[in-house]
């Protein structure tokens, strides 16, 4: 089930199902989205791992179930961007298990995408493999509905030819290749949500500790102006 603000309040409120619904409901899509954006299970893994390190500190911050999701698909699209780098096609996770008589088109296919601009990557598989529409993208890249709608096209019309009228079965059949990924989590999300209440417990003795520590400095400073600031002046 789709994470609600109901699971957001109790889960914020150290409840561990809901803290756990919290990472079920996003990690799985973001380590498809991390894992074919970088083309390298090897950088969708790293990049998801920043993403789940970041998604803890932010974690008390998100005000509704909405702004959740648009936080984490945000923060894997930024991350996938640090961890981009040149690879040869074969090794690409978009074409695991590929082979037969169509391997030729669709290799080209991914060796086109791999070639095209971050954004015009980002735009065409979001769009195509992992079936958002255009405002949702362009939530997810943090820019205006034209800019995506033209990053978008700019792929197509790059990709298309490699292709030919092979093109939308290609698409189609790198859209069962992303949606069918076995994405390796950093954490499940019940290891997530124990480390959530982890650091609210460490933070809540850092806090106890600090007032501590300032009420005994408070009462040094008392005694000190009660007790031997009048000898001092005798």
């Amino acid at each position: 089930m789709p994470l609600t603000d109901e699971d957001l309040f109790y889960a914020q409120r150290g409840d561990p199902t809901a803290t756990r619904l919290v990472f079920a409901d996003s990690l799985p899509q973001c380590g498809r989205i991390a894992y074919s954006l970088t083309g390298l299970k090897s950088s969708g893994r790293n990049a998801l791992k920043k993403l789940v390190s970041k998604s803890k500190q932010q974690f008390d911050t998100w005000r509704d179930a909405g702004e959740v999701r648009r936080w984490f698909l945000h923060q894997a699209i930024l991350q996938t961007r640090d961890y981009r780098t040149p690879h040869g096609v074969d090794e690409d996770v978009l074409m695991e298990g590929v082979g037969g008589p169509d391997a030729v088109q669709y290799r080209a296919l991914i060796a086109g995408l791999r070639k095209l601009s971050p954004q015009q990557q980002e735009a065409f598989l979001l769009i195509h493999a992992e079936g958002m529409d255009v405002r949702q993208t362009a939530v997810a890249m943090d820019c205006s509905n034209s800019a995506v709608q033209i990053h978008f096209e700019q792929a197509c019309n790059a990709l298309s030819p490699l292709a030919g009228k092979h093109f939308k079965p290609l698409v189609d059949y790198l859209t069962r290749i992303h949606r069918g990924q076995q994405i390796e989590l950093p954490a499940t999300p019940e290891r997530l949500a124990a480390r959530i209440r982890t650091g609210r417990t460490l933070r809540l003795i850092g806090r106890v500790l600090a007032w501590t520590i300032l009420l005994g400095f408070i009462a040094v400073v008392a005694y000190a102006a009660y007790d031997i600031y009048p000898r001092i002046k005798t």
